[in-house]
């Protein structure tokens, strides 16, 4: 039996591109065997938003971008689900910490829902929720091991 956790864009995208905290997301990823890793289904536009930004600034060229997201997303490695399922709860959470990015607060919502970990490498969301004392199911991507 595989334990659920939740992951973001943020985590995702340390899989394809070598960044601050890349390691960990990749040792998380090649500990799938003991994960079940979900997700709200608007992390396949939100990975294909940070690519797309790559490709605009001049980091990367556009199949190279497509072909990172299709290798993130073509495996079926992250059960996605509708994002709309969790937006009441995202709205509450995104007030009570004073987060101004609602998109993030669907997967403390996801995450609250299936009462599981949220793993993150967003700095920002970090601090806000833990300035607010929310979410004790948050974890930074950095502190898993």
């Amino acid at each position: 039996m595989t334990t659920k956790i939740v992951i973001d864009a943020s985590v995702v995208l340390k899989w394809v591109l070598r960044e601050t905290y890349s390691e960990q997301a990749i040792d998380l990823l090649n500990e799938r065997n003991k994960y079940s890793f979900i997700a709200p289904d608007i992390l396949v536009t939100e990975v294909a938003n940070a690519l797309w930004k790559r490709v605009k600034i001049g980091e990367m060229q556009i199949e190279e971008a497509k072909a990172f997201h299709d290798a993130i997303f073509v495996e079926d490695i992250i059960d996605l689900h509708p994002s709309a399922n969790y937006m009441e709860r995202a709205f509450d959470l995104a007030n009570n910490i004073q987060h101004n990015a609602i998109y993030d607060c669907v997967y403390l919502a996801m995450a609250e829902s299936f009462h599981c970990n949220f793993i993150t490498a967003d700095h920002k969301l970090i601090k806000n929720a833990n300035k607010n004392s929310t979410s004790s199911n948050l974890r930074f991507i950095a502190n898993l091991h």
